[in-house]
């Protein structure tokens, strides 16, 4: 009985949850509607009210899987674009901007138009469909892609253009990077002009092994941002299933193949067709972009993005930026040397299957503040304008005029003031002791998690030569278990460090004593008065502009009174 009534309840749950994927399915008819309707709108065939327009916009998101169900829904989709973009201008250029937080109102025909290439996008362009559905899309350009990615005007070679890649990806020794898991891009210095099919071949040795086609670098989705200056998702993939692969992009783009990790193809040859040409410097081990060549014809290719790639750097920038550099060997050098630096600091081999910094333009930022990444989206421009073949920028002009969050999480002041005391070679055996642990099996928590952090603080000192706690504490990571870890450090002999007694002896005489004082301070490191707008350290000095007075700096001075306490009990060591 118990056996039966249980099979019966799963039987009843298996109907139900059926019913509900049905009843939830996303509806073709519903779809077709909300697009004929939206379509007849902005032909002014009739009116709309704003809440019949919201009612037809979430029916259009609500089904908008149905999409690429059948030539009626793309035909209809394809129909209320071209009308809206005749009666108001394409999106970001005859409406400039769409604002997140209000999606209604005003803007709701805007954001219809926005969905529907957007659904349009996601659904379409892709292997399966487009071999279904290429005779209706593979000629389909949205028109805003004049403004991003930006207008093509170079012209289309219908004949094979060929090209180089690494179509390797080994596995690197050390702890893993951040993003180590998505594939290594390769640039072809092939774009793709929307609104057309490239057909791109490759050998063997890459055909159903996990091997994907990206047409447009720009890989990151912005659907969360507040701003909204293009599509969030503007980069399609294709799997490499045979040795001939059609793609396209409503909106062009470069063309690239990702390299999965675990891959071991070598360096092999890609054949690509009825694409145009974007300048490619290319300075890898296998294939060097003379000077010749690159002042004479790869500067001067006229779509509107440029890759630039060796073994351990890869920047994409607009071409605008780019197209009278004179230089980039140096240029390229420079990037290069300054990977080798970063990879020395922190115990990594030089070379490891892919660039160790890869980052690009966009219209914003990625995320909040400036983030790692692959690729790295920490620098914005205008789509509008000409930039005259130069910009001052460090990723036109090399990493010696680099800001810091290029180099992420390598300027912390406590690992400064490590270098400074006790030799950058310090950190670089300290990060590569923390790589061999992983590759024996022995892997650290990430992020300075809170109970691993008296371990780093050991193993720091261990390398140092030096009791760094008083130190660490200084900078903000006081000891999770205070008293194991002095006995650690007993245990190790480490003894206490008359540098970095001074070291703090210093910072305390820098505390200002009163408002006035740390107003002068502030207004020294600004040049300013601090905006709490800024970014981190500016909104913390301005958030103290008026809160600090002589209370707050009797509470700095106890604070630091108590490191001195606690680990220099005796005074200023005597080494």
């Amino acid at each position: 009985m118990h056996k039966l009534f249980s099979v019966s309840t799963v039987l009843i749950w298996v109907i139900i949850g059926f019913a509900f994927s049905v009843a939830k399915a996303a509806d073709t008819n519903a779809l077709n509607e909300a697009l004929d309707s939206l379509r007849s709108h902005v032909s002014d065939e009739i009116s709309l009210s704003p809440e019949q327009l919201s009612a037809q916009l979430k029916l259009l998101n609500t089904n908008a899987e149905a999409i690429a169900e059948n030539r009626d829904s793309i035909e209809s989709a394809i129909d209320f674009i071209s009308a809206y973009d005749a009666k108001y201008q394409p999106l970001f250029i005859g409406h400039k901007q769409l604002h997140q937080k209000n999606k209604g109102g005003d803007d709701t025909i805007h954001w219809a138009a926005f969905w529907t290439m957007q659904h349009l996008f996601d659904q379409v362009y892709n292997n399966e469909r487009l071999n279904q559905y290429g005779y209706l899309v593979g000629s389909l350009k949205f028109a805003t892609a004049d403004y991003f990615p930006g207008k093509v005007d170079a012209p289309i070679n219908p004949g094979a253009y060929t090209v180089k890649i690494n179509g390797s990806y080994p596995e690197t020794w050390g702890s893993p990077q951040f993003h180590g898991d998505r594939p290594a891009r390769k640039p072809t210095g092939a774009y793709l002009v929307p609104g057309t099919v490239a057909k791109v071949t490759v050998p063997y040795s890459l055909v159903g092994k996990g091997y994907q086609i990206r047409v447009g670098a720009h890989s990151w989705d912005l659907e969360e941002k507040p701003r909204v200056n293009r599509l969030f998702r503007v980069s399609a993939l294709y799997a490499i299933d045979s040795r001939e692969i059609y793609c396209a992009n409503p909106l062009g783009g470069g063309i690239y193949i990702e390299v999965p990790p675990g891959s071991h193809a070598g360096v092999v040859e890609v054949s690509i067709k009825n694409a145009a040409r974007a300048p490619y410097f290319s300075w890898k081990h296998f294939h060097k972009t003379t000077l010749q060549e690159w002042l004479n014809v790869e500067r001067h290719h006229k779509a509107p993005w440029a890759d630039f790639q060796s073994d351990k750097f890869m920047t994409q920038v607009p071409t605008s930026w780019i197209y009278k550099m004179e230089d980039p060997i140096t240029y390229m050098e420079d990037w290069d040397l300054s990977m080798d630096v970063m990879n020395d600091l922190i115990g990594r081999p030089h070379l490891f299957g892919r660039e160790t910094v890869y980052t690009q333009v966009d219209t914003q930022l990625r995320g909040r503040a400036y983030h790692p990444g692959y690729p790295g989206g920490n620098a914005g421009y205008n789509p509008n304008k000409d930039y005259g073949g130069k910009h001052t920028h460090h990723l036109v002009r090399g990493p010696r005029r680099a800001h810091s969050y290029e180099f992420h999480e390598k300027g912390h002041a406590k690992y400064v003031d490590m270098a400074r005391l006790f030799g950058w070679d310090m950190l670089a055996r300290f990060w590569q002791s923390t790589n061999r642990d992983y590759m024996e099996g022995n892997a650290w928590l990430r992020n300075n998690q809170k109970d691993d952090s008296d371990r780093y603080t050991l193993r720091l000192s261990e390398i140092a030569g030096a009791d760094l706690r008083p130190l660490l504490h200084f900078w903000g990571i006081p000891p999770h278990d205070a008293d194991k870890l002095k006995r650690d450090i007993q245990d190790a002999r480490i003894k206490s460090s008359r540098k970095v007694y001074d070291t703090l002896l210093r910072y305390k005489s820098l505390i200002p004593e009163d408002r006035a004082a740390f107003r002068e301070y502030a207004r020294a490191w600004w040049d300013k008065e601090p905006s709490e707008k800024g970014y981190t350290t500016e909104r913390n000095h301005a958030a103290y502009w008026d809160a600090y007075d002589r209370q707050v700096a009797e509470e700095v001075h106890l604070t630091l009174h108590e490191i001195f306490e606690r680990y220099f009990p005796d005074g200023r060591p005597k080494m």
